[in-house]
């Protein structure tokens, strides 16, 4: 979730920070047709079954990408002219809810690179999907978030907007940076 927004949220669940995110947890109980059936982890969760948000994220790390896989999208990027010019990769989980996430599965950023053959940019378009694109190079960064900050407002729900940021995905690090 994005941290500015749900400090309240925030002040009584566990979480991570990571850049402009907060990583929130939830108690997965299964799938119903219509979706999933889970709840948030509060504080006092931790308290009851004796864990600490570091327990809490080598389980999650371990148990979300087997219980919800990533899966990629290929679209083609749109020029002004209305043609087709990049390809652009969404990522999200096979529910295609909450998955946002689906950037911090180990090895996932790599694949994608490896697939896209560079460096990567980032778009956290809301907490259900990312959007992915090569580095094309001496990319401005400000110019992304404008273009993110765009499509978060047309979407028109504020509940799912996660970040005012894009992100790069250095291949030879194999690490995010702002």
């Amino acid at each position: 979730v994005n941290k500015e927004k749900n400090k309240n949220l925030l002040l009584s669940t566990p979480h991570l920070e990571w850049n402009d995110l907060a990583i929130i947890f939830y108690f997965h109980f299964g799938e119903l047709q219509n979706g999933r059936v889970r709840f948030l982890v509060e504080d006092y969760h931790l308290e009851l079954w004796n864990k600490t948000v570091s327990d809490l994220w080598k389980e999650a790390e371990q148990n979300t990408p087997q219980l919800l896989p990533h899966q990629t999208l290929c679209v083609k990027g749109i020029d002004e002219k209305g043609n087709l010019s990049f390809p652009m990769y969404i990522l999200t989980n096979r529910m295609m809810s909450d998955g946002a996430g689906c950037i911090l599965y180990q090895g996932v950023l790599k694949e994608i690179s490896d697939l896209m053959d560079g460096d990567l940019i980032i778009i956290p378009n809301s907490v259900d999907e990312t959007f992915i694109i090569k580095d094309p190079g001496n990319v401005d960064m400000e110019e992304f978030a404008f273009i993110l900050r765009i499509v978060t407002q047309m979407d028109g729900k504020p509940e799912k907007f996660l970040s005012n940021k894009a992100y790069k995905y250095v291949r030879s690090l194999d690490k995010v940076i702002c």
